[in-house]
């Protein structure tokens, strides 16, 4: 039996909803959106252009991430998304349950970044072309060195201890 397995959800989109925040009673915040990607093919039959559509609903759970989509992301963006595939239930006021599937980024478990510039001389947001001085609200939290401001230190995905010893880790 397998002990080892890996939930993990790429996917490169446009936001094709607002972004809309909401508060926990814990206190917490979860930023909702969805991205919808597509694929264009040709019809083996008819010899026409295809396009196949999906809509992923994401969540969003880190406070970082969410402050930075409120204040920059908007519907049409290009999107990195990087997290894990849940899925969710609840109970509606009729008493039925509802289901739903969801792409989570949570702390240490995932990554955003806005691909796209909205506005004349806008950059990418993704840390690598932010300029070292400048802290990045897009930061990867699957880095080895977290400051942005930091020069030292090599950053490689997954691994955040500064130990060498981990190095002869045999996966």
């Amino acid at each position: 039996m397998i002990n080892n397995t890996v939930n993990r959800v790429t996917i490169i989109g446009f936001i094709d909803r607002e972004p809309e925040i909401r508060e926990f009673p814990s206190g917490g915040q979860v930023c909702s959106f969805t991205v919808k990607t597509s694929e264009k093919f040709k019809d083996r039959t008819t010899g026409e252009d295809r396009e196949i559509s999906q809509v992923n609903r994401v969540g969003v759970y880190v406070p970082l991430f969410i402050n930075a989509i409120q204040n920059e992301v908007v519907q049409g963006d290009l999107v990195y998304i990087e997290g894990r595939m849940e899925t969710r239930k609840s109970t509606d006021q009729m008493g039925n349950d509802r289901f739903w599937t969801e792409i989570s980024i949570r702390p240490y478990h995932g990554s955003f970044a806005k691909l796209n510039a909205t506005g004349a001389g806008a950059e990418s947001s993704f840390p690598e072309n932010k300029p070292s001085n400048e802290p990045s609200q897009w930061r990867n939290y699957n880095t080895k060195n977290d400051n942005p401001n930091s020069d030292t230190g090599t950053s490689r995905r997954g691994f955040s201890s500064d130990n060498e010893e981990d190095d002869n880790i045999p996966f």
